[in-house]
């Protein structure tokens, strides 16, 4: 007997997403900034060299807030694209020929998004909210509608009181999340508090705003954040698909993203991702959603390093750490622990690398972004005419 055939679901059979040919074209633009080497549009991912630390220091732990890292850029840079590819290809399709996910957990996962999209969503004042309420407004209204689950946990040492009223300034807004205990680590190593996890297993942190400079290089907690983090998902997931974890960098109105992977020492950066459209700055800018929801949803959508990474752009981390190395990879816990501008330069002498799997999604992401705009272009002539 014959296998049933499976039903694929498409936009204009699901009433997930009106797909219209602005959307489409926003979300193409977006996905361009992922996939293409233009430095005055893309999101690139630079990996870091140590160069010092107190990772492992003789006489004890240090707290993130008091973590020391030297560390550089490379002269190469990858794009956001390639270490997503799960997510970008699913979203792709999308875009390109209206269909959506066959299967029914990818399927629950892009709705989260295109449902986000439909909303609308209307972002306060950002310059007006403390550093507390700006974390509990991007919990509430972004990184928890985007993941699989809304469940997160704010720091219940961070400033202000603790109440469940949400800062947006809508009525009867409420956080769905709680106030708990948010240490990691451990007091032999880096470890404290951070102002934030998401689905239990994602990090974000205010980023030091007076870092300054180009980079988060020059903020040592996000990065010993970040490190820690994917040696703790190593250590409690053995059984992971790869250990390439992020962990997410607020700076008022923009956003970071930090990779580390504890398996083969690569620590990438991300360039500033806007958090509001510079146009309509009471919306999110659709590139940081896009990106939100990659990185909250990185366990189902995120593929892991290229070759190119893991061969030849160590962090030295396992040098730095060597002392207590074992501590990093074994003894970690979450809970009772005790114890610049804001992009990187992107430089047009960096060597991009490109591979085959951009080369075709960047090409076919620009065929939508032309189809589209001539669509859109015949359309106002139309108009015009009448």
């Amino acid at each position: 007997m014959a296998s049933p055939v499976k039903k694929r679901y498409t936009a204009s059979n699901s009433s997930v997403f009106d797909m219209t040919d602005v959307r489409r074209l926003e979300m193409a633009t977006s996905l361009e900034c992922l996939c293409s080497a233009n430095p005055f549009k893309n999101v690139i991912l630079l990996p870091l060299k140590f160069k010092n630390s107190n990772a492992a220091s003789d006489s004890r732990g240090w707290t993130f807030n008091k973590a020391y890292c030297d560390v550089s850029n490379t002269d190469t840079g990858f794009l956001m694209a390639d270490v997503f590819r799960r997510g970008f290809d699913l979203l792709l399709d999308v875009i390109k020929d209206r269909e959506l996910p066959k299967t029914k957990s990818e399927l629950i996962i892009e709705k989260k998004l295109l449902d986000f999209l439909l909303m609308d969503e209307t972002v306060p004042d950002l310059e007006g909210l403390t550093e507390t309420e700006l974390i509990k407004f991007l919990a509430n209204h972004l990184f928890g509608k985007l993941a699989t689950t809304s469940n997160y946990t704010i720091d219940a040492k961070s400033s202000g009181k603790k109440s469940k009223e949400c800062p947006c300034g809508k009525d009867r807004c409420s956080l769905s999340g709680r106030y708990g205990d948010t240490n990691v680590g451990n007091p032999e190593v880096w470890h404290g508090n951070v102002d934030l996890i998401v689905n239990n297993d994602l990090l974000v942190n205010l980023v030091n705003e007076e870092s300054g400079g180009s980079s988060l290089c020059k903020d040592p907690q996000f990065i010993a954040q970040t490190i820690v983090s994917s040696f703790l998902q190593r250590q409690t997931h053995p059984e992971h698909e790869h250990f390439l974890t992020p962990s997410i960098g607020v700076r008022r109105k923009e956003l970071f993203f930090m990779f580390y992977d504890a398996q083969h020492d690569v620590l990438l950066e991300s360039s500033k991702i806007p958090l509001v459209k510079a146009m309509q700055p009471d919306k999110f800018n659709w590139s940081a959603i896009i990106l939100s929801w990659l990185v909250v949803n990185y366990r189902f959508l995120c593929t892991g390093l290229t070759d190119e990474m893991v061969n030849f752009h160590k962090a030295d981390f396992f040098q730095q750490a060597l002392p207590k190395l074992e501590v990093y990879k074994e003894k970690l816990y979450v809970g009772n622990v005790e114890f610049s501008d804001s992009s990187p330069v992107i430089n047009p002498h960096y060597l991009i690398k490109y591979n085959p799997y951009l080369l075709e999604r960047k090409k076919k992401v620009k065929e939508v972004i032309e189809e589209v705009e001539e669509k859109i272009s015949h359309s106002t002539i139309f108009v015009q005419e009448k």
